[in-house]
């Protein structure tokens, strides 16, 4: 593999990890604001626009994401 080629892998690889870390922290920062800020999962999807289901999800997962911190 060429030099430039391996250079492009390498900077798409860095690229990936460091939007799948900025989402990780969105979706905790997400929960984080449900579990200080909101009485229900209703509320809070409609304050941010998506469905209830896919707030259920977003909670879950930044739940998951905080607890595993320690």
């Amino acid at each position: 593999m060429e030099q430039g080629a391996l250079f492009n892998v390498a900077y798409q690889a860095t690229n990936y990890l460091i939007r799948r870390d900025n989402m990780k922290n969105k979706i905790e920062a997400l929960y984080l604001d449900w579990f200080n800020n909101f009485l229900t999962v209703e509320r809070f999807a409609e304050y941010y626009g998506m469905p209830v289901d896919k707030a259920h999800k977003v909670i879950r997962i930044g739940r998951y994401l905080n607890h595993r911190r320690g």
